[in-house]
């Protein structure tokens, strides 16, 4: 269950062909402050050191400029790491070391998984405990979590002079000023052929066994009530997803128990991750971007994140 391939799961961001940087004041002597948790910049610099003098694919990004991609995603693994060591705590969530062990292992051992992943060694058991921490974690919401949503999808149209992207977020704009009218907005928005979906109410496990395991980890899951989000689906077109998200809690007891795919319930812990980022609090120095709570990752800029997630607007009595 715990493959080789779930350990690899971070090392892909390493290899993305982003290129923009982050710019701007920075926080003195942190990469990023969670809660009154500061991640160091020293130990950031040191962690770059040790894959850049010992990793092929990041001495390749540095001949290409792209050293900054490699810095955002050692800041979000120790970000990551933080939220669910918080996690952790709160919901009593056990691992077996043992299955860390073989994870590590089924990767060549320490050394020669810290390379595939884009880490040190000294940290390769932490990354590796963390990788089955948030699987735990989005195992124990997998049947449980319930988010309530109206939503539309916002197709590819060539001929419509704006993309997909452009749209879906200006349509979530709207919708978040005009809340009262937004199955209106979703329909005119959306085009002639437009399908919105009212009140739908869905869990992680409904929404794997019926739209696939990309959905049940996404964004959706990982929105505030009260908000509109507008992303584009992992296992999608170029089409994106205008969301109205009314409601978000946990059912007791869970209407279902049933297994998820191992890459779907670590995608679902990480959604999780990102409602508690937003609890505790969490600030990113500017030099590497911006915090992506639909993403739960650093951003290069807030035009690069994964998508937009806006409160809807309160209207007074």
């Amino acid at each position: 269950m715990h493959s080789r391939g779930l350990l690899l799961i971070t090392a892909a961001a390493l290899t993305v062909g982003l290129t923009a940087c982050g710019s701007g004041p920075s926080q003195v002597g942190s990469a990023a402050i969670i809660g009154d948790k500061v991640i160091a910049l020293d130990d950031v610099q040191s962690d770059l050191k040790w894959v850049l003098d010992n990793v092929p694919q990041v001495q390749q990004q540095q001949k290409q400029h792209k050293l900054d991609l490699v810095s955002r995603e050692l800041v979000s693994r120790r970000i990551q790491h933080e939220l669910i060591a918080i996690a952790t705590r709160r919901e009593s969530l056990q691992i077996d070391e043992r299955e860390v062990t073989e994870m590590i292992n089924g990767s060549g051992g320490e050394v020669e998984a810290a390379k595939q992943n884009g880490d040190t060694p000294a940290k390769i058991r932490e990354v590796a405990r963390d990788i089955l921490l948030t699987q735990a974690l989005g195992s124990h919401y997998f049947n449980k979590l319930s988010v309530t949503f109206d939503g539309v999808v916002i197709p590819v149209r060539a001929e419509s002079g704006s993309s997909a992207k452009d749209r879906a977020q200006a349509l979530a704009r709207q919708i978040a000023d005009n809340p009262a009218r937004a199955r209106d907005l979703m329909r005119t928005g959306a085009g002639p052929n437009a399908q919105v979906v009212v009140d739908q109410q869905v869990t992680p496990a409904l929404t794997e066994r019926t739209g696939g395991a990309a959905w049940a980890g996404g964004p959706l899951f990982g929105a505030k009530a009260g908000t509109v989000i507008a992303f584009t689906p992992e296992d999608d077109n170029g089409s994106w997803l205008v969301v109205q998200v009314h409601d978000r809690k946990v059912l007791d007891p869970a209407p279902t128990n049933t297994q998820g795919k191992p890459q779907t319930l670590y995608k679902l812990g990480q959604r999780v991750l990102s409602q508690l980022a937003d609890e505790v609090g969490l600030k990113v120095n500017p030099r590497y971007g911006v915090w992506d709570p639909l993403a739960v990752n650093v951003a290069p800029r807030v035009e690069e994140a994964t998508g937009v997630q806006i409160p809807v607007r309160r209207t007074t009595p």
